[in-house]
């Protein structure tokens, strides 16, 4: 027999601090049970998930971002825009849906649905009959000069390369380019069979020079240069900018790539495949 602050106990004495801790143990597991619950994390671990860690925070906000990041009804919608020419379509006062749709030889009721998405992402506004582009939208139209035409329209060289992305899977398992497995051929001959596709390659180039060229011509001493030689892919604005003449501003071949990182780096690898100075 034990006497215990004032309690008669049989067997060994009890330390208090041991029931304390005892205590304070069972408060733990009950609230991380509940904490559990409300995670989603209780009963077995789904199919091919067993031995993975247990997910210890779920944030709303994140999950709603990263669903956002990866939706492809915004993107598409966007370049169908741009390729029926939606924009510039609905420039001035408000078009009914209906003429539209006759004048592109579309479906209406698609169309609009198309033209509601855009709405919500303030590229068109209601305006009666139907809708109107807003100033913001007119950033998509062709004469805004800025690059975004080619970028997004499906029957250009850049919009047309964009799509490849799709193939991504592909690329990264076999290391081969996924444009060709997309189109039938690789990026250039593309090019070649098709002139639009070389003109729309050529007017990229020039966009993406335009903000480059500064750059360019005030990194590097090109007065110590007698000839600059401009590798096609563009109209020779690099040269021209530099103040140097060339022997021959488009040289037959193909236009030069460069060695890129993140998401130029990415594209090139969809067009042409990976390369060994890719893996440095």
């Amino acid at each position: 027999m034990a006497l215990l602050r004032g309690r008669v106990l049989t067997g060994r004495i009890l330390d208090p601090d041991d029931l304390l801790d005892a205590a304070q143990k069972q408060a733990e597991n009950e609230q991380e049970k509940i904490n559990d619950k409300n995670r989603g994390l209780t009963g077995p671990a789904p199919s091919g998930m067993t031995g993975m860690p247990r997910l210890t925070f779920v944030n709303e906000q994140n999950i709603a971002a990263i669903r956002n990041l990866a939706g492809l009804a915004t993107p598409m919608a966007l370049r169908v825009a741009v390729t029926l020419g939606l924009p510039d379509r609905l420039r001035g006062e408000g078009t009914a849906v209906e003429q539209v749709a006759t004048e592109l030889n579309v479906s209406p009721v698609a169309l609009e649905v198309l033209l509601g998405h855009l709405a919500t992402l303030g590229i068109i506004e209601h305006a009666s009959p139907g809708y109107r582009t807003t100033d913001y939208g007119a950033t998509l139209c062709t004469d805004a000069d800025n690059g975004l035409t080619n970028f997004l329209h499906l029957d250009m060289a850049g919009g047309r390369a964009e799509l490849a992305f799709v193939e991504l899977l592909h690329s990264i398992t076999t290391g081969r380019a996924a444009y060709s497995r997309r189109y039938g051929q690789d990026f250039w001959a593309d090019l070649a069979h098709y002139g639009h596709l070389c003109e729309s390659f050529d007017q990229q180039m020039t966009h993406r020079f335009r903000e480059q060229i500064p750059q360019i011509v005030a990194g590097y001493d090109w007065a110590r240069f007698d000839t600059i030689v401009d590798v096609g892919g563009g109209h020779g604005t690099p040269r021209r900018d530099s103040g140097r003449p060339s022997a021959d501003p488009r040289p037959p071949g193909r236009p030069r790539t460069h060695r890129g990182r993140g998401e130029a780096h990415l594209q090139r690898i969809l067009c042409r495949g990976p390369s060994s100075t890719d893996r440095s």
